[in-house]
């Protein structure tokens, strides 16, 4: 009876164990484009530390922002791998909830400095995962969940890798610029509003009065010549003008009107002669 008992117990435990362990190596075989993070994983043996542990968040880099830590050396890439690692459990839902949109976590790196600690910070409704040596910036953004099991694993994906001051080889900040969300929509400053002057007027010139066609002037073309009547125009042309003919002057000179005034005496003395003889 009471080995039934301690059987059905162990049963339980044991079944409790194994759904919560988890193997973050065959978790991110899923997604090569993090194959980089996961062979560094598996090199620096900090895969197995993580799948110990019964909750625990990763953030995670894509091959080509972590690609520039393979010059670092295998201890100083396992402690900036450490950095991304915190031995809690935190997804995205619970970093939004933050208290004053910041918040501490402590990572699987240990040592007595700041190099220890993650900043999270949300700013313009985006999440910033940073180290509080870093001066340069608030830190990566935090681009989406790539696995997530309630209250004991989760996988975050960062833009670049976390790399705090006086860790690596080289003792500088070799965090990557921040690049800007890409959720994010540019507004471009208002701009005036471009003055478009009105086209100008277009004169008419009116058409000029037309004329009454009594009034109006008949136009003048070769085939309108003069018409001579009698003579033909070469003969009229040969034959002088009275007006140009000179008229004559001196004794012989008698006009029209001369000839006229003789006549018309004669005529008057002989009528009296005539008068004269029948009265006698």
């Amino acid at each position: 009876m009471h080995f039934k008992v301690y059987l059905l117990l162990y049963t339980h435990f044991l079944f409790i164990h194994y759904s919560n362990a988890f193997n973050i190596t065959c978790i991110l075989s899923k997604h090569p484009s993090f194959s980089t993070f996961n062979h560094y994983l598996s090199q620096t043996s900090l895969a197995t530390e993580i799948n110990a542990r019964k909750a625990i968040t990763v953030f995670v880099v894509h091959n080509n922002a972590i690609s520039r830590l393979s010059k670092q050396s295998n201890d100083v890439l396992k402690n900036i791998l450490k950095v991304h690692v915190v031995p809690d459990y935190y997804d995205v839902k619970k970093l939004r909830n933050l208290a004053n949109q910041t918040g501490q976590m402590t990572t699987l790196f240990q040592t007595n400095g700041p190099q220890r600690f993650l900043k999270p910070t949300i700013f313009k409704n985006n999440i910033f995962i940073g180290s509080p040596t870093n001066r340069s910036g608030l830190g990566p953004i935090l681009v989406r969940s790539i696995a997530c099991r309630p209250c004991n694993l989760s996988v975050l994906y960062i833009s670049t890798a976390i790399v705090p001051l006086k860790i690596s080889d080289t003792d500088s900040d070799t965090t990557s610029p921040v690049e800007p969300p890409t959720n994010l929509q540019k507004v471009s400053p208002v701009q005036p509003p471009v003055y478009i002057p009105p086209p100008a007027p277009v004169l008419i010139k009116p058409p000029p009065p037309a004329l009454h066609p009594s009034l109006a002037v008949p136009s003048k073309s070769p085939t309108d010549a003069p018409k001579y009547y009698g003579e033909s125009p070469a003969k009229a042309k040969d034959k002088p003008d009275a007006r140009s003919v000179p008229k004559p002057t001196g004794p012989l000179a008698t006009s029209g009107s001369g000839c006229r005034d003789t006549f018309d005496f004669g005529i008057g003395v002989f009528a009296l002669l005539i008068m004269l003889i029948i009265v006698i």
